[in-house]
């Protein structure tokens, strides 16, 4: 029966793809079903083998995910007003929470003051209403909207490209991270399409256009330091696009690199540094194995204890979902805000916890980084290991899993025809890298590689986090290499003037 209903949703949806919606003056409606088919295939076998080897913790976030949207969903069944209230965001109280909440796994997430992960689940409890919790119904939505996504990235930099069929294909099998992680349910999939429609949106120049809005709002609520990161771009792009010179152009670089260094060491630097050198702490704390506890009075959670995953004996869980220490014990008390410090305390019998988050074994592909300790001359220092560490990792080295192989494939892969892009820019066509969405482009490549690099020393979740990254290094190397489409083309033509 389950077998039955995708099949008829998988229908539907070919019909779908039919509609206007999804014409592209590129590809036909086959090849465009082409594409989406093999998204869904392919990504309906990963969670199928993931099913069968539990070893490759790979599917945690996109079952968590899952379960949040349909326990969001059956607060419509018991309480429509308080689900439409959830759904928008306008009650988010600890009360509702507790009541109707209590069984989502990221929905509820103390150790962040935004929770971006309620997009998903907010998303995905729609889908609940026709999938009824089937799986790879889920994953059919995912496909569909993942699939208009890379049509939207074709039409925002159509003109630049000569052949955009190739792009198309190529987005859509030729970034194995983009194609898995884009197709699960997770937040990738909201971002990318967020992306992709808010550069659609700006290509159309209106400001009523439902692309650009709905961009921004993706970007908003999913991973807003990606908006940041695409709003200077394009503001760099208009910059660069206003000088007629060359001269002009090596100014206004220099000019927004000084601007940008001077914001570092300013008030807003330190609140970037301190942002960063949190963020590297909590990655340490989610990829190293232990307990990690709030005190209840410590509403701001300006410190946390970390204690041995062992010790979970010596704690009984309450029916607040709070930890009872049932006798005196050693722990480390580690400081969040400001420059982080830890010094050992004792802990009393029968104090009172909130649970931060109990990690049971350590990430297999967790990587040293280089600590900023709240410094802004080691952030400094630190740029372009970070942009090597997102670019060029993992590698062979790297510590991980057999699930590291696919990532290394596909650094190469991408890392080699960017490299041979840029050479060939270089040397047949320099001029191209006079063309302000080239330099804006190289920008974002380097700043979005920064901050995912200096971010994320777990190499599993960087290889997710620069798929933005990767994709914009793509359309870098297509618009590079475009005159050799423009070649062939123009050698076809004379060859068949008919």
């Amino acid at each position: 029966m389950q077998f039955l209903t995708v099949t008829l949703f998988v229908c539907f949806i070919f019909l779908i793809l039919n509609k206007k919606i999804f014409k592209s003056s590129f590809l036909s409606s086959r090849s465009i079903c082409s594409i989406f088919a093999l998204k869904f295939v392919l990504v309906s076998f990963f969670v199928f083998y993931l099913d069968k080897h539990h070893e490759y913790d790979l599917k945690g976030d996109h079952e968590y995910y899952l379960n949040d949207a349909k326990v969001l969903n059956r607060v419509f069944y018991s309480d429509p007003v308080t689900y439409f209230m959830l759904l928008t965001g306008f009650d988010n109280s600890d009360a509702t929470k507790e009541k109707y909440l209590a069984e989502t796994k990221l929905w509820n997430n103390p150790t962040k003051k935004y929770n971006d992960c309620r997009a998903v689940a907010r998303v995905h409890s729609i889908v609940v209403f026709v999938s009824a919790g089937n799986e790879y119904i889920h994953l059919l939505f995912v496909a569909l909207l993942s699939t208009y996504t890379i049509l939207l990235f074709a039409g925002a930099f159509s003109k630049y490209l000569s052949n955009p069929d190739i792009f198309i294909l190529f987005l859509g099998a030729g970034i194995p991270s983009f194609l898995i992680y884009g197709g699960l349910v997770m937040k990738e999939h909201l971002l990318f399409f967020g992306i992709a429609s808010f550069l659609y949106g700006i290509k159309q120049r209106r400001l009523n256009s439902l692309h650009l809005w709905l961009g921004l709002f993706f970007l908003f609520t999913v991973k807003i330091y990606i908006f940041y990161a695409i709003g200077l771009s394009i503001l760099f792009y208009f910059l660069i696009k206003s000088a007629k010179k060359y001269t002009s152009k090596v100014f206004i670089i220099i000019a927004f690199i000084i601007l940008l260094t001077g914001a570092l060491f300013s008030s807003f630097g330190d609140r970037i540094v301190n942002r960063i050198s949190n963020q590297q702490y909590a990655f340490r704390n989610v990829a190293t194995k232990g307990i990690y506890l709030y005190e209840p009075a410590d509403k701001n959670r300006s410190f946390f204890y970390y204690l041995n995953i062992k010790d979970t004996a010596f704690f009984r869980k309450t029916d607040t979902d709070q930890l009872l220490l049932k006798k005196d014990i050693r722990a480390l008390k580690v400081r969040q805000a400001g420059t982080q410090s830890s010094q050992p305390v004792l802990l009393k019998q029968d104090q009172l916890f909130d649970i931060a988050m109990i990690v049971q074994k350590t990430s297999q592909s967790y990587v040293q980084p280089y600590y900023l300790n709240y410094d802004k001359k080691r952030l400094i220092v630190s740029i372009p290991s970070s942009i090597y560490h997102c670019l060029f990792q993992p590698d062979f080295k790297t510590p991980g899993s057999n699930a590291k192989y696919p990532a290394i494939a596909e650094t190469l892969l991408m890392t080699t025809f960017a490299i041979f892009s840029l050479l060939y820019g270089l040397g047949k066509h320099r001029k191209k890298f006079n063309d302000p969405l080239v330099i804006s482009l190289l920008f974002f490549i380097f700043l979005s590689a920064f901050i995912v690099g200096i971010t994320t020393p777990v190499v599993g979740a960087m290889v997710r986090y620069r798929i933005p990254t990767y994709i914009a290094l793509a359309i870098l190397s297509f618009i590079l290499i475009d005159p050799i489409w423009k070649k062939k083309s123009r050698l076809s033509q004379e060859q068949h003037p008919g």
